[in-house]
Protein backbone atom coordinates (compact mmCIF):
# COMPACT_ATOMS: atom_id res chain seq x y z
CA UNK A 1 0.00 0.00 0.00
CA UNK A 2 2.84 2.39 0.84
CA UNK A 3 4.43 1.73 -2.57
CA UNK A 4 1.13 2.61 -4.30
CA UNK A 5 0.88 5.90 -2.34
CA UNK A 6 4.49 6.79 -3.24
CA UNK A 7 3.92 6.07 -6.93
CA UNK A 8 0.66 8.04 -6.86
CA UNK A 9 2.45 10.95 -5.17
CA UNK A 10 5.21 10.87 -7.78
CA UNK A 11 2.64 10.87 -10.59
CA UNK A 12 0.79 13.81 -9.02
CA UNK A 13 4.01 15.81 -8.66
CA UNK A 14 4.93 15.08 -12.27
CA UNK A 15 1.48 16.09 -13.52
CA UNK A 16 1.51 19.31 -11.51
CA UNK A 17 4.92 20.24 -12.92
CA UNK A 18 3.55 20.06 -16.48
CA UNK A 19 1.29 23.10 -15.97
CA UNK A 20 3.39 26.17 -16.79
CA UNK A 21 3.03 29.49 -15.03
CA UNK A 22 1.19 32.24 -16.93
CA UNK A 23 3.64 34.22 -19.04
CA UNK A 24 4.17 37.68 -20.53
CA UNK A 25 5.22 38.65 -24.04
CA UNK A 26 7.34 41.73 -24.67
CA UNK A 27 5.57 45.05 -24.22
CA UNK A 28 6.12 46.32 -27.79
CA UNK A 29 5.04 44.30 -30.79
CA UNK A 30 4.22 44.48 -34.48
CA UNK A 31 2.30 41.77 -36.30
CA UNK A 32 0.06 41.01 -39.23
CA UNK A 33 -3.33 39.82 -38.03
CA UNK A 34 -6.09 37.89 -39.71
CA UNK A 35 -9.30 38.53 -37.78
CA UNK A 36 -12.46 36.52 -38.41
CA UNK A 37 -15.67 37.45 -36.61
CA UNK A 38 -18.84 35.41 -36.71
CA UNK A 39 -21.96 36.84 -35.13
CA UNK A 40 -25.58 35.89 -34.67
CA UNK A 41 -27.98 38.81 -34.21
CA UNK A 42 -31.70 38.20 -33.71
CA UNK A 43 -31.54 35.02 -35.78
CA UNK A 44 -29.33 36.44 -38.54
CA UNK A 45 -25.78 35.08 -38.95
CA UNK A 46 -22.92 37.19 -40.33
CA UNK A 47 -19.16 36.86 -40.81
CA UNK A 48 -16.47 39.47 -41.34
CA UNK A 49 -12.82 38.82 -42.18
CA UNK A 50 -10.13 41.48 -41.96
CA UNK A 51 -6.37 41.65 -42.47
CA UNK A 52 -4.79 44.16 -40.12
CA UNK A 53 -1.26 45.34 -39.36
CA UNK A 54 -0.89 46.11 -35.65
CA UNK A 55 1.68 48.14 -33.77
CA UNK A 56 1.22 47.68 -30.02
CA UNK A 57 2.97 49.44 -27.12
CA UNK A 58 1.77 48.46 -23.68
CA UNK A 59 4.11 50.89 -21.88
CA UNK A 60 2.62 53.94 -23.62
CA UNK A 61 -0.88 52.35 -23.76
CA UNK A 62 -1.15 52.88 -27.54
CA UNK A 63 -2.22 50.74 -30.52
CA UNK A 64 -2.10 51.51 -34.23
CA UNK A 65 -4.17 49.34 -36.58
CA UNK A 66 -3.71 49.62 -40.35
CA UNK A 67 -6.45 47.95 -42.37
CA UNK A 68 -6.16 46.83 -45.99
CA UNK A 69 -8.79 49.36 -47.11
CA UNK A 70 -6.43 52.21 -46.12
CA UNK A 71 -8.16 52.99 -42.83
CA UNK A 72 -5.86 53.56 -39.85
CA UNK A 73 -7.08 53.44 -36.26
CA UNK A 74 -4.98 54.83 -33.42
CA UNK A 75 -6.14 54.00 -29.91
CA UNK A 76 -4.78 56.06 -27.01
CA UNK A 77 -5.79 54.38 -23.77
CA UNK A 78 -4.16 57.14 -21.67
CA UNK A 79 -6.57 59.72 -23.08
CA UNK A 80 -9.33 57.14 -23.76
CA UNK A 81 -9.50 58.34 -27.37
CA UNK A 82 -9.69 56.53 -30.68
CA UNK A 83 -8.79 58.23 -33.95
CA UNK A 84 -10.05 56.74 -37.21
CA UNK A 85 -8.19 58.07 -40.25
CA UNK A 86 -9.53 57.30 -43.72
CA UNK A 87 -8.18 59.25 -46.67
CA UNK A 88 -8.16 62.91 -45.64
CA UNK A 89 -10.81 62.50 -42.95
CA UNK A 90 -10.18 61.90 -39.27
CA UNK A 91 -12.79 61.05 -36.65
CA UNK A 92 -12.27 61.12 -32.90
CA UNK A 93 -14.28 58.80 -30.61
CA UNK A 94 -14.19 58.08 -26.89
CA UNK A 95 -12.94 54.66 -25.76
CA UNK A 96 -15.19 53.40 -22.92
CA UNK A 97 -13.36 54.02 -19.63
CA UNK A 98 -13.98 50.44 -18.46
CA UNK A 99 -12.12 49.09 -21.50
CA UNK A 100 -8.38 49.01 -20.87
CA UNK A 101 -5.56 48.08 -23.22
CA UNK A 102 -5.25 44.31 -23.15
CA UNK A 103 -1.99 43.46 -21.37
CA UNK A 104 0.71 41.30 -23.02
CA UNK A 105 0.44 38.77 -20.18
CA UNK A 106 -1.62 35.69 -19.55
CA UNK A 107 -3.31 36.66 -16.26
CA UNK A 108 -2.74 34.66 -13.08
CA UNK A 109 -6.43 33.62 -12.97
CA UNK A 110 -6.25 31.98 -16.44
CA UNK A 111 -7.11 28.29 -16.74
CA UNK A 112 -4.48 26.20 -18.51
CA UNK A 113 -5.96 24.20 -21.42
CA UNK A 114 -2.86 22.30 -22.48
CA UNK A 115 0.22 22.22 -24.66
CA UNK A 116 0.24 21.30 -28.35
CA UNK A 117 2.75 21.67 -31.16
CA UNK A 118 2.70 23.50 -34.46
CA UNK A 119 4.99 22.81 -37.38
CA UNK A 120 6.21 19.75 -39.24
CA UNK A 121 9.98 19.42 -39.71
CA UNK A 122 10.51 22.07 -37.03
CA UNK A 123 7.93 22.05 -34.26
CA UNK A 124 7.14 24.59 -31.56
CA UNK A 125 5.28 24.08 -28.33
CA UNK A 126 2.16 26.22 -27.92
CA UNK A 127 0.33 26.69 -24.61
CA UNK A 128 -3.39 27.48 -24.56
CA UNK A 129 -5.15 29.37 -21.77
CA UNK A 130 -8.76 30.35 -21.05
CA UNK A 131 -9.66 33.62 -19.31
CA UNK A 132 -13.32 34.06 -18.28
CA UNK A 133 -15.31 37.26 -17.84
CA UNK A 134 -12.82 39.84 -19.08
CA UNK A 135 -14.02 43.30 -20.24
CA UNK A 136 -13.56 41.97 -23.80
CA UNK A 137 -15.49 38.72 -23.22
CA UNK A 138 -14.33 35.16 -22.59
CA UNK A 139 -10.89 34.71 -24.13
CA UNK A 140 -8.92 31.68 -25.27
CA UNK A 141 -5.32 32.50 -26.13
CA UNK A 142 -2.52 30.34 -27.53
CA UNK A 143 1.08 31.47 -27.06
CA UNK A 144 4.52 30.10 -27.87
CA UNK A 145 5.64 28.16 -24.79
CA UNK A 146 9.24 29.44 -24.87
CA UNK A 147 8.58 33.21 -25.01
CA UNK A 148 4.80 33.85 -24.83
CA UNK A 149 4.57 35.18 -28.41
CA UNK A 150 0.86 35.23 -29.33
CA UNK A 151 -0.25 32.70 -31.95
CA UNK A 152 -4.06 32.87 -31.76
CA UNK A 153 -6.74 34.52 -29.68
CA UNK A 154 -10.45 33.74 -29.61
CA UNK A 155 -12.97 36.02 -27.91
CA UNK A 156 -16.61 35.13 -27.37
CA UNK A 157 -19.35 37.49 -26.21
CA UNK A 158 -23.10 37.38 -25.71
CA UNK A 159 -24.56 40.87 -25.21
CA UNK A 160 -27.70 42.71 -26.33
CA UNK A 161 -29.05 39.73 -28.33
CA UNK A 162 -25.76 39.44 -30.24
CA UNK A 163 -23.63 36.31 -29.89
CA UNK A 164 -20.19 36.70 -31.45
CA UNK A 165 -16.91 34.85 -31.77
CA UNK A 166 -13.79 36.65 -32.97
CA UNK A 167 -10.65 34.69 -33.78
CA UNK A 168 -7.36 36.48 -34.41
CA UNK A 169 -4.35 34.73 -35.97
CA UNK A 170 -0.94 36.39 -35.45
CA UNK A 171 1.60 36.29 -38.31
CA UNK A 172 5.09 37.80 -38.71
CA UNK A 173 5.23 38.81 -35.05
CA UNK A 174 8.23 40.98 -34.18
CA UNK A 175 9.33 42.84 -31.07
CA UNK A 176 11.02 46.07 -32.24
CA UNK A 177 11.45 49.28 -30.28
CA UNK A 178 8.60 51.50 -31.51
CA UNK A 179 9.19 55.23 -31.90
CA UNK A 180 6.68 57.64 -30.34
CA UNK A 181 5.95 58.97 -33.85
CA UNK A 182 4.43 55.57 -34.70
CA UNK A 183 1.26 56.65 -32.90
CA UNK A 184 1.19 60.28 -34.05
CA UNK A 185 -2.29 61.42 -35.09
CA UNK A 186 -2.23 63.38 -38.36
CA UNK A 187 -3.47 66.97 -38.37
CA UNK A 188 -6.09 68.19 -38.64
CA UNK A 189 -8.10 65.82 -36.50
CA UNK A 190 -11.02 67.17 -34.44
CA UNK A 191 -10.09 67.82 -30.84
CA UNK A 192 -6.48 66.79 -31.19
Amino acid sequence: MLLFVCILGLFSATSAAVVPKPCCAKHQMTAELVQITGSYTNGTPATVEAAIKIQYDYDTKMIKLEQTDGTTIIQDFNQTQQYTISGKSCRKDKIPTDLQLQPPCVPSNATYRGRRTIGDDVTYDVDTWFIADTPWGNITVSVMAHDCTPVMQGTSTNENNVVSQTTVFYHNVQFPTLAATTFQVPQPCPGH
